[in-house]
């Protein structure tokens, strides 16, 4: 809606009302497909609805039309709240794409995407405008009214003893002034949006090592020989030689991340040297991060420098960059954090209460190379909403001091999570995660805080941390000193070690959440795609056979200055492996000689393998054996499910014959 549109606007066109009258209206006139939608929301409602207050009595502001303020609002909307979301911008244009954890692919599963759209070739990844758009299509369905090109300004007390809160707004173009009614106003705006200090929020910077970091797009315009570029995620202590040659090509890395999606993304952590050497950065300075301002920064040379690496690693020279946004560099050695996440507003006059929140990269800025600004931010959407559910839903309470502690209590256990500290943070069993805190922090749920208010805490050794995936541990090792340092400003709550009682079958599932996904079937559909999906995170819920990959991926230990342990054996010759020569894929330790194609023996890299049931195969081998038989069971050598189901249902009849004492 414009500035002018929504001034105008009644409480019929937005909020439950509108939802009940949309569903009501288009209902008969949908097909089977189309009603899915509806079908979706109403499940999720009334799941939301049997366990947490009705909100119907909450007019809220979210400022910030980012993934986090559309998923905060959208919950909201569950929960009958009247949601009005205002943004600066009048389109979605973000290209950088969202590396996504299990409990993310779980709701976004919950909310009615596909499959497809979150399971890339390689790893589960989004779009930000895509996830935007399919969040934002949710949310005005469920009466959110979202205005664009409107930017707030500040609060305004209420005018009388019958007046609630306000929210002033401005339009960007033409400065026409918005009054929006609110008793709940959600900053939602990002690290740099001005909303945060008009809230009376104040963050601090959290200083580190130097750190820099290259983001680039280039078109995809989907060509035979695009879709045959592999996604990667690549750190220097598990390929020296790998970085080593592309030092001597002109592009001196630590790091390098590849998604396909709708543009080529490359992020990468570039050596402040190497920018250097290749004449990006125009003049040296100290300390390098003030290096990086625009007049700088040779834009022509940094494209260069991107395309030298893109190249290298086998982006075909037909790409060419986007035209806006195509290559941006950045420092990452400091973020800001706000010293407070919730608090609560008293008009003295009138009693009217109005509570304040922040939410996403507005309240903690995430570490972008481990994904962690969507993957934290979700977490303070719905712990947001959860407190204002609980201790705020009729809009006053008598308990502000209460409301604001139980705020600050889940930011405290969420702000230490991180890739290699979430074993220690959430459940594994992301399937289950819900609005209540319980269902997503084991703090909460074994009642472990016991954290004073503002008392310094440190945090354990990542040593203590269970082994991650190549990718993310390889992140975790480089930048270990910036996130030890950030820790201890956060002045994190101190953390369990990761069950030390814990059996073998329960290390090994919680070895299996941490894995990341295999290669996906060639040309899988989207319902291939979500059923991929739900059978990879089943194994977070279940107990893991003590033979099997993720198991033995769990016995399989490296400390973070790259020492192998007495118990590093290679899967394929059961000998041991040292640092310089390990490679893990698929959850099981290999040599880097020793991975193999099992049809024809050929040795695979990481960006080229598929796997099926602990069996490692080139692509054309795996492509090959699923046509055989045209599934996944028989064309691997293994049985039909519908066998299985078969035995399975002789077993029971022949237990339940024997109970009632017949002959089987």
């Amino acid at each position: 809606a414009t500035t002018a549109a929504a001034a105008e606007m009644p409480a019929t066109v937005f909020g439950p009302a509108f939802y009940a009258s949309l569903q009501e209206k288009t209902l008969p006139h949908l097909n089977y497909t189309q009603r899915k939608i509806f079908g979706t929301i109403d499940k999720r409602r009334k799941e939301l609805l049997a366990n947490a207050h009705d909100c119907s009595q909450l007019r809220v502001v979210v400022v910030g039309a980012g993934p986090v303020g559309l998923r905060v609002a959208i919950e909201l909307a569950f929960l009958n709240a009247h949601v009005t979301l205002v943004e600066r911008r009048n389109s979605f244009t973000r290209h950088n794409i969202l590396h996504l954890w299990d409990w993310i692919c779980s709701d976004l599963l919950r909310l009615g995407a596909s499959g497809a759209e979150i399971l890339g070739k390689s790893f589960f990844h989004i779009g930000t405008r895509a996830l935007q758009t399919l969040l934002s299509r949710i949310a005005l369905l469920c009466g959110v009214r979202i205005i664009t090109e409107c930017e707030m300004v500040q609060v305004v007390e209420p005018s009388s003893s019958g007046a609630m809160w306000r929210v002033e707004s401005k339009n960007l173009a033409t400065g026409e002034k918005l009054l929006l009614d609110a008793n709940v106003v959600i900053g939602a705006g990002g690290a740099n949006d001005v909303s945060t200090q008009s809230l009376g929020f104040v963050s601090k910077v959290m200083s580190t090592s130097s750190a820099m970091g290259v983001v680039a797009h280039f078109r995809n315009e989907r060509t035979p020989e695009e879709r045959g570029f592999d996604e990667f995620s690549w750190a220097r202590q598990y390929n020296q030689k790998l970085f080593s040659d592309l030092a001597e090509a002109g592009a001196d890395l630590e790091n390098i991340v590849y998604y396909q999606g709708d543009t080529h993304y490359f992020v990468m952590t570039p050596k402040y040297e190497s920018l250097l050497a290749a004449g990006v950065i125009k003049k040296d300075m100290k300390p390098p991060g003030d290096a990086l301002t625009r007049d700088n920064i040779d834009y022509d040379k940094l494209r260069d420098f991107t395309r030298t690496v893109a190249q290298f690693f086998g982006l075909p020279p037909s790409c060419e960059f986007l035209e806006k946004g195509a290559v941006m560099i950045f420092d990452f050695s400091q973020r800001k954090a706000c010293e407070t996440c919730c608090t609560v507003q008293t008009h003295k006059a009138s009693g009217r209460q109005l509570v304040k929140m922040i939410v996403g990269d507005a309240l903690l800025e995430p570490f972008w190379p481990e994904g962690l600004g969507i993957n934290r931010g979700f977490h303070t959407a719905l712990d947001a909403v959860w407190a204002l559910q609980e201790h705020f839903a009729g809009g006053q309470t008598a308990e502000a001091a209460k409301l604001e502690m139980v705020r600050e209590d889940l930011f405290q256990m969420m702000k230490a999570l991180s890739a290699f500290t979430k074993g220690n943070i959430v459940l594994e069993a992301v399937k289950r995660y819900d609005l209540h805190p319980k269902t997503r922090y084991k703090q909460y749920r074994e009642g472990a805080v016991t954290r004073a208010r503002g008392k310094p805490i440190s945090i354990s050794s990542p040593r203590d941390f269970k082994h991650v995936a190549s990718g993310e541990a390889g992140l975790a090792v480089t930048l270990q000193k910036q996130q030890q340092e950030q820790q201890q400003q956060l002045q994190l709550p101190t953390l369990r070690q990761v069950r030390p009682q814990q059996t073998q079958q329960q290390a090994g599932a919680a070895a299996a959440a941490d894995e990341r996904p295999a290669t996906s079937a060639p040309g899988a559909s989207s319902k291939q795609a979500k059923s991929f999906w739900e059978n990879r995170v089943s194994s977070t819920d279940t107990t893991t056979s003590s033979s099997s990959p993720a198991v033995r991926h769990s016995q399989m230990r490296m400390d973070f200055a790259g020492n192998s342990s007495n118990t590093d054996k290679c899967t394929a010759c059961q000998k041991t492996v040292y640092a310089v020569e390990r490679l893990m894929a698929d959850g099981v330790l290999f040599h880097k000689s020793c991975f193999k194609c099992e049809e024809c023996a050929k040795t695979l890299s990481l960006g080229a393998y598929a796997a099926m049931n602990g069996r490692i195969f080139c692509k054309p081998h795996f492509k090959q054996l699923f046509k055989l038989k045209g599934n996944y069971d028989e064309g691997f050598g293994a049985a039909q499910h519908k066998d299985k189901w078969k035995r399975e249902t002789v077993l029971e009849e022949v237990d339940e014959s024997k109970k009632v004492g017949t002959d089987c």
